[in-house]
């Protein structure tokens, strides 16, 4: 019997334990070979000697049933392991690095694509100022500033332009918070 990063006992179908000797080896996992009364035949939980699949439908049902407080409970872990959820995205950015790029590809042709011919060049300079105040924002208060646009440039009913007068600067909290909905400042 092996066990995984996380500690969770790894067990093929042809190694059955009795829960007695996945407990005294410290398994959280062991497999008796035998269904549950559910007639699933699968691994179970020393904890509870329920069998994985039942513990994950039941799971699923309690998520679906309590969807907003099932939020809250995924931001409050999110905010409490904010490091491992940080590296947890590192080792995903590094794993996926095509995707990576792929993404900001799209994001550049979006965006070149939703900036209008009839700009002037006042108003690029005026695009780029506000990219610089959000910077110079940051730089000074030492709270990372994000350019948000009020109306995204790929929203699901409706896409906005690339324009100054769509820009606004934002906290990258609230811009994450935000994310791809049209909410003004």
């Amino acid at each position: 019997m092996m066990a995984d990063m996380e500690g969770r006992s790894l067990v093929t179908a042809r190694q059955a334990i009795e829960r007695t000797q996945a407990l005294a080896e410290g398994l959280t996992r062991y497999f008796t070979g035998r269904p549950c009364k559910y007639g699933h035949v699968a691994e179970r939980l020393t904890s509870s000697r329920d069998c994985l699949t039942c513990s994950n439908e039941k799971r699923k049902s309690y998520r679906q049933k309590n969807i907003e407080k099932e939020r809250i409970r995924q931001d409050s872990w999110t905010r409490e392991n904010r490091d491992k959820v940080n590296a947890n995205n590192r080792r995903y950015k590094k794993a996926n690095t095509a995707k990576g790029a792929a993404d900001s590809a799209l994001r550049r042709a979006d965006k070149r694509q939703r900036t209008p011919c009839w700009l002037t060049d006042e108003d690029r300079e005026l695009m780029e100022d506000i990219y610089a105040l959000s910077q110079l924002r940051s730089e000074m208060t030492g709270v990372q500033h994000h350019v948000d646009h009020v109306i995204p440039l790929r929203g699901e009913l409706v896409s906005g332009l690339h324009t100054p007068w769509n820009m606004q600067i934002l906290t990258a909290a609230d811009n994450v918070a935000k994310g791809n909905a049209h909410q003004a400042a």
